[in-house]
């Protein structure tokens, strides 16, 4: 459990209770649809995100500025993987599976492998979302 310094309590349960609301209305097709404006602003390799100097950082870091793939989905998330694991009681292996199948891909090396691929450019990154998008407003897709 994270432990929270006893005045910012309030604050971080209503943090807690705001975020919460949001993971249970946020849809793969609104995440992939968020996320795609993240890669289109701004696409990474071998990394979750750098800074306008390429140094890699958290994709919840306000100083992100590029994202790969499954970067971009950890910062429509909002809190990392870790903070959403321990908050909500979630694995976070569960959260990479999720995001990786609205991906369509079987686990989060398989996404990441993708992103990374040599020759793998920001359109094509930004059209496998776009498809996936496509796929599963018709109903088509894993999840």
């Amino acid at each position: 459990m994270v432990r929270v310094h006893e005045k910012h309590r309030g604050t971080a349960a209503l943090e807690q209770a705001r975020r919460a609301k949001t993971y249970r209305t946020l849809t793969d097709v609104d995440m992939l649809v968020e996320a795609r404006s993240f890669v289109r602003a701004g696409w990474s390799q071998g990394a979750n995100a750098r800074d306008k100097y390429g140094i890699p950082v958290s994709p919840i870091n306000g100083h992100a500025v590029e994202f790969c793939i499954r970067g971009a989905c950890i910062r429509v998330l909002r809190p990392s993987l870790s903070e959403l694991s321990t908050e909500f009681c979630v694995p976070s292996s569960y959260i990479s599976t999720k995001i990786a199948s609205a991906l369509g891909f079987d686990n989060s090396k398989e996404l990441v492998a993708y992103n990374d691929a040599d020759g793998r450019t920001q359109e094509h990154v930004i059209e496998h979302l776009t498809a996936r998008i496509r796929a599963l407003r018709r109903g088509i897709g894993k999840p």
